[in-house]
């Protein structure tokens, strides 16, 4: 998530967050940074620079892969999920070593590993919520498939392993950018609740992928600190002060 990928970066990992405006959803990545302030459409040098001395940049899909454009008003037409949901995990513009790719479908789960495993990964870790999210769920059971190098591991993940209680997708829905936008604030601030947890959860999930930690309570742990030391707030307000400056 969006949320995740700041605590990620807070806690001292560097992220690379690739995204889109919302096709077939609600929101999209780039919808709720831009509801927070942060410049989307920043250009190439703006996007290396916030990597560089935030540890956390915005890869707006439709400036890297410009090609991508001519499909789009024919996927939002459509309304339903493509087959560009599945090439767009799969084309990070940062070439990123490690990632955490979420899928909404189990069908779809094994087949983005593969295809990861063929294209090259030091450490890429593809989650399915079993309840239909597409990331870590602590509503239900994660399945996961741990890709390092052409090596698949299958695992299973609940709630109990990042040491949260269970809760479900209710209180995680939102009505558009500027809710989920207000929502991620109110984590940043230090509001308890499942919103927060999920994002403690996702945060775990990304930090044990990069190794910042052996246990997923490990790393939910130091994605606790990074919301309630400040620091992933202090981190959003740079993000959206640099992605701005030329």
């Amino acid at each position: 998530s969006t949320a995740a990928a700041l605590v990620t970066a807070a806690a001292g990992v560097p992220v690379a967050k690739h995204g889109n405006r919302s096709v077939t959803s609600r929101s999209g990545a780039s919808d709720v940074l831009a509801a927070l302030g942060v410049n989307i459409t920043a250009g190439v040098a703006q996007v290396e620079a916030c990597l560089s001395e935030l540890g956390i940049c915005f890869c707006f899909a439709p400036l890297h892969h410009r090609a991508m454009k001519h499909v789009a008003a024919a996927r939002a037409k459509l309304g339903t999920p493509t087959i560009f949901n599945i090439l767009g995990p799969l084309c990070n513009p940062a070439a990123a070593p490690r990632q955490l790719l979420g899928v909404g479908t189990a069908q779809l789960r094994p087949l983005l590993a593969e295809a990861v495993a063929m294209l090259g990964t030091r450490r890429t870790v593809v989650v399915h919520g079993t309840d239909g999210l597409d990331e870590v769920s602590l509503g239900a059971t994660t399945e996961v498939t741990e890709v390092a190098g052409n090596r698949l591991t299958e695992l299973r993940w609940t709630p109990d392993d990042f040491g949260l209680k269970p809760s479900g997708p209710e209180p995680l829905r939102v009505e558009g950018p500027e809710q989920s936008a207000q929502r991620i604030r109110e984590i940043f601030a230090g509001r308890p609740g499942p919103p927060r947890d999920i994002v403690v959860a996702n945060t775990a999930a990304a930090l044990w992928t990069a190794g910042r930690g052996e246990t997923l309570i490990q790393c939910a742990a130091a994605a606790a600190e990074a919301i309630d030391s400040g620091a992933a707030e202090a981190l959003l307000k740079r993000l959206a002060e640099r992605s701005w400056a030329k």
